[in-house]
């Protein structure tokens, strides 16, 4: 039936009667299915939907600790995207223990990136949270935090946010790593990497006197979300606009701020930003 459906309908019918039919099947296929389903979800910003069709996917596997680690982390950003923060932590916090146990930095960088993106949901302590993005940069080996890779400035971007208030308040270190985040990025050439260093720079630079650099941040911040789809930052964008313009007394935020319906080949709403990771083996620590 799910091989018939394949040619004619959508990907959520097929990752259902894949998904309901793997006993007698194929694991696999169904898994592939099923978080083909998620991301066509994600794709329509529907996103409860897509984290139930992931829960799915890891229930086949067997469960959040045999899963793949990159479907358990996609599953944590779904729930994130869904507003069911507490959930998508304890998610994503399963996962960077996996990742830490099996020396995958990559994954424990994804995840630590993750739980980052939580905190503002949930108000949990960010000590930990910047713990985590530390120990992520400070990871050795592999190519995905290397120096120079665009998941390092995804890191860095992201532990500057964390250190702009708070009672770990480290303005100077965050503007820091936020400018190098945003100078990397452009060199690695990710679109979406660079969004998010540049959402995070003018995150850690909001403060009085700062109104015209900020609108010259909103701008390319803007058009490096739109270029990367990632709807979420293209929205902060142009929040980041319409106050910069406030604070100047500029009243054109009024007609110049309104975001774009149209894209270029139809909006993609990522819940990792664009994280850089590509295939992995199917594999299961």
């Amino acid at each position: 039936m799910a091989e018939l459906l394949e040619r004619h309908t959508t990907a959520a019918e097929i990752a259902y009667h894949r998904s309901a039919a793997w006993p007698l099947g194929d694991r696999d296929r169904a898994i592939t299915a099923l978080t083909g389903a998620a991301r066509e979800a994600t794709a329509r910003t529907a996103f409860d939907e897509a984290a139930v069709w992931l829960r799915r996917a890891i229930d086949v596997a067997g469960d959040a600790t045999s899963a793949d680690l990159v479907m358990v982390c996609e599953y944590g950003d779904a729930l994130r995207r869904a507003g069911h923060g507490e959930e998508a932590r304890a998610v994503l916090a399963g996962a960077a223990e996996r990742a830490r146990a099996t020396v995958d930095t990559e994954l424990l960088a994804r995840a630590a990136f993750g739980v980052h993106r939580i905190t503002t949901l949930t108000e949990s302590p960010r000590s930990g949270v910047i713990a985590l993005l530390e120990e992520a940069l400070a990871a050795p080996g592999d190519s995905g935090t290397a120096d120079g890779s665009a998941a390092r400035w995804l890191l860095s971007a992201a532990l500057a946010r964390e250190l702009a208030d708070g009672p770990h308040r480290d303005l100077s270190r965050a503007v820091g790593l936020a400018s190098a985040a945003v100078e990397g990025a452009r060199a690695a050439g990710e679109s979406g990497v660079l969004a998010y260093a540049l959402f995070a720079l003018a995150d850690v630079r909001w403060e009085p006197g700062t109104a015209t650099e900020r609108l010259r941040i909103a701008g390319e911040l803007a058009a490096a979300a739109a270029a990367a789809g990632e709807i979420e930052l293209v929205l902060e964008a142009h929040l980041c606009r319409l106050v910069a313009l406030l604070e100047l007394g500029d009243p054109s935020f009024s007609v110049s701020s309104a975001p774009s319906p149209r894209w270029p080949n139809g909006p993609r709403s990522r819940a990792t930003c664009t994280w850089p990771a590509r295939a992995r083996p199917r594999s299961r620590p």
